[in-house]
């Protein structure tokens, strides 16, 4: 977006509540668009601000109740109505999302089978995760275009690629304008909900003092670099990566005792069994359980040490022994760095949309590499 058309949205979205501070401005650095400071902007600034009452509403006209994702569902629904009506008061809202088109070099929801073949040379839990990725991308649009076949396709497709990449989850949905800044893992701005004299807000509000030129980033959460990659269709290699225990790992609940493990981890995590491959098995839901780029982080030694029981004296104390724990944990990370084999594939050989996943898996291999030199002492 040049800054005109930047300057024309700011202003036609404030008629409806929308601000943003002005030292903001939108530049374009080195083909990427992001959210500048042109002065200094201090600690606890208000950076912008998103009225509720102008939330696109979901939809009311089709039922999506019955179904797990019946929320997202009625958003992309209400998102593709609204695409489809030229009339809409929210048409500007949409104006900075780009076409299907343009996503189609380059988003998992387009990949070929040959290009998850490469994946899945690469790596291969990599590429499983991707193509359920699309899988259930392609579930929502199926489901949209059911429930309403009135709807042109192409505005679900639309709508629903606006849903991966820039919705929040919750009750938040599409926040037009304060998706304009980029993401970063270090970054502590985050949507806040406010109440100010004209009403409620969803706003950022600055956790640092920002310099004159600094891009302003905010933060999605912290996920694993995988999901960045197929979920958001790009890797930052300057950001702060974490490769996450609960996102990518289920075990198999393969005897009596590992039944008892189960259940000793349901005293502290969400636990949720299923049924793969003719097994059961199990995930953890603990989001907050990483490897960093310089060794595992507190909570992910604790989930490990329960996840690492191996004897009733454990069992009965909670967690397993801290060698124990470690040899477990080694035996992830090896896990992990089995999986990637991204030194085997030359850059070069492979198409460029599929570039920042050889960056990414690259990157990986030296995070576990550094887990690897901080555990394997702990092992001996």
């Amino acid at each position: 977006m040049s800054t005109s058309r930047f300057e024309t949205f700011l202003t036609r979205m404030g008629k409806l509540g929308f601000e943003m501070d002005p030292r903001v401005q939108q530049k374009d650095i080195n083909g990427l668009l992001g959210m500048h400071a042109t002065e200094s902007i201090p600690k606890g600034t208000l950076l912008g601000k998103f009225p509720l009452s102008m939330m696109i509403p979901r939809s009311d006209s089709v039922d999506f109740s019955e179904d797990p994702n019946g929320d997202i569902q009625s958003l992309i629904h209400a998102m593709a109505t609204q695409l489809a009506d030229k009339n809409s008061p929210y048409q500007g809202y949409f104006e900075f999302c780009g076409t299907v088109s343009e996503r189609e070099s380059r988003s998992v929801c387009f990949f070929t089978p040959q290009d998850f073949a490469i994946l899945n040379t690469m790596n291969p839990l990599l590429a499983k995760l991707a193509q359920t990725s699309k899988m259930q991308w392609e579930y929502l649009v199926h489901a949209v275009c059911t429930k309403d076949p009135s709807l042109d396709k192409q505005h679900v497709l639309l709508a629903s690629l606006i849903y991966r990449e820039r919705c929040w989850g919750g009750s938040l949905g599409f926040l037009p304008g304060m998706d304009l800044f980029n993401h970063n893992t270090k970054s502590n701005i985050f949507p806040q909900r406010v109440q100010f004299e004209d009403g409620e807000s969803i706003a950022f509000i600055t956790d640092k003092d920002i310099a004159p030129g600094e891009e302003i980033k905010i933060t999605y959460g912290k996920k694993d670099i995988f999901q960045f990659s197929f979920n958001y269709d790009f890797f930052d290699p300057t950001d702060f990566h974490i490769i996450s225990f609960s996102s990518r790992i289920k075990p198999t609940l393969s005897d009596a005792f590992v039944q008892k493990v189960c259940e000793n981890l349901k005293k502290h995590y969400d636990i949720r069994i299923f049924e793969e491959d003719g097994s059961q098995k199990f995930m953890i839901n603990e989001s907050r359980a990483f490897f960093l780029e310089q060794g595992p982080n507190t909570a992910m030694v604790e989930l490990v040490s329960r996840l690492a029981i191996n004897d009733e004296a454990a069992l009965k104390r909670g967690s397993a022994d801290e060698k124990t724990a470690a040899r477990y944990m080694l035996y992830i990370l090896q896990s992990y760095k089995q999986a990637n084999n991204v030194k085997n594939v030359p850059k070069a050989s492979i198409p460029e949309k599929l570039h920042s996943f050889h960056d990414m898996l690259t990157a990986e291999l030296n995070i576990l590499d550094a887990n690897i030199r901080v555990i394997q002492p702990k092992c001996a």
